[in-house]
């Protein structure tokens, strides 16, 4: 939440759980039958008991006593931190992450997932923004098929595009 209205925007966690539901459909689908679990990491204790009411086919895990510890007026106490570390921590040992890479909370968990994987490249979603880390030098890739859109980049096949950032609302800002 501290970053809404102005680094990124707001996504409820309805927006959040499409993607978990298309996660446990899919291993339905290889043959995976799992208990629906979910584990909710965030700085609005409300979200919890959101998902703990709204979606009873999952149990739910998460702890309101972190999320009120990560608001804004007690984010940098120690209770915070350790709370912090616990979500990363857990976020990274699940299966499947679904999260927004604006968040630092959730690229530090998918790195950290990095370790656990060969390629983690498959075990998340992000509602807003590619991946990227601070600092990060600048990739670019070759266009694989044309494209011509009114009001958006025209590219040919072959073409050198150069990913420059992210928008807020998940396209990125090419050159």
């Amino acid at each position: 939440t501290d970053k809404l209205n102005t680094e990124v925007a707001f996504h409820a966690l309805a927006e959040y759980m499409v993607h978990v539901e298309e996660w446990y459909e899919y291993q339905e689908v290889l043959g995976n039958h799992w208990e629906r679990r979910v584990y909710i990491a965030t700085d609005d204790p409300s979200v919890v008991k959101e998902a703990i009411n709204k979606y009873t086919q999952y149990t739910v895990y998460g702890d309101s006593d972190i999320a009120r510890s990560a608001q804004m007026n007690t984010r940098y106490s120690m209770e915070s931190l350790q709370g912090i570390i616990f979500d990363v921590h857990t976020l990274s040992e699940s299966e499947y992450i679904v999260c927004t890479f604006s968040s630092n909370v959730c690229r530090m968990a998918y790195e950290l997932m990095q370790t656990k994987h060969t390629d983690a490249s498959q075990k998340y979603y992000s509602l807003d923004m590619i991946y990227f880390f601070t600092g990060q030098r600048y990739h670019n890739v070759k266009a694989l098929y044309s494209h011509d859109k009114p009001n958006e980049l025209e590219l040919k096949v072959g073409d050198l595009i150069g990913i420059a950032g992210n928008e807020k609302d998940g396209s990125s800002v090419g050159t």
